[in-house]
């Protein structure tokens, strides 16, 4: 005799052992990940979406790295965050979809050119009970000579409006050295409900010859859903394609992926 455990969520979202099984499905062979998953289905994030409502985390986001929760201990909250046994996401984006098309679960990583590198998280939320819904956040960075530029957009895919909280990092790999910053910014739009895209973001201008990164930090609040504890929903960090910059012999200093 066969069981089958469904857990209900806000918007339709359903948990089952055969959906568990499918996000360990592998990539398409286009190199994008699987789009199994829809703005009513876990798709390949359905692992994690199980392990949240297991553990029954006051608040938590999975993406396609793993688990960020909020977990209540003497009634304070803490953030805990558990690894996927595989983190779920797509080796290259092919360029040429239109934006969104290319990355619809998981984490994932597209070149446009020498100059300009995309990264997309997409991301799962709701609380101790229940999923709420379904947003997506994109980290665009542009190479303009030695100065990283940065475009951040969040799309609420399903689910109530949301007050997003964004910083961008800029980081100095150092090679075998600790790593260190080139700079920091944040933005906080006011609530919406379908799309915010950023103004241009510029950063500092590189001095160094070094490999660099930038990293994206997400949170938000969303509107009219519960939070146990207070405070917003935090997801796992993520981060872009390496940059290198380098001096030529004889010419400027340049950075490219």
């Amino acid at each position: 005799m066969h069981t089958r455990k469904v857990v209900p969520g806000r918007f339709g979202f359903v948990v089952t052992l055969a959906s568990v099984v499918m996000c360990m499905a592998p990539p398409s062979a286009e190199g994008v990940a699987s789009t199994q998953g829809t703005p009513h289905s876990p798709g390949v994030l359905a692992e994690c979406v199980h392990l949240a409502l297991r553990k029954a985390s006051a608040r938590w986001v999975c993406t396609g790295d793993g688990l960020s929760e909020t977990v209540l201990r003497e009634g304070r909250p803490v953030q805990v965050f558990t690894p996927l046994k595989r983190a779920i996401g797509a080796p290259e984006g092919t360029f040429g979809r239109r934006d969104g098309e290319w990355c619809a679960d998981a984490t994932c990583h597209r070149v446009i050119s020498d100059y300009i590198a995309e990264t997309v998280g997409n991301g799962i939320y709701g609380t101790s009970h229940a999923v709420e819904g379904r947003v997506r956040f994109t980290l665009r960075v542009n190479l303009n000579g030695t100065q990283p530029r940065f475009t951040v957009s969040f799309d609420v895919m399903d689910g109530p409006a949301v007050d997003p909280m964004m910083s961008v990092n800029c980081n100095d790999l150092n090679g075998p050295f600790p790593h260190s910053s080139c700079g920091s910014w944040s933005t906080s739009p006011k609530a919406f409900k379908r799309v915010w895209k950023s103004k241009i973001i510029n950063g500092n201008r590189l001095a160094d010859d070094d490999n660099y990164n930038a990293s994206l930090g997400v949170q938000f609040k969303a509107q009219g859903v519960p939070r146990p504890g207070g405070g917003p929903w935090t997801a796992t960090t993520v981060h872009s394609k390496r940059w290198l910059c380098t001096t030529p012999r004889g010419a400027a200093r340049k950075c490219t992926f």
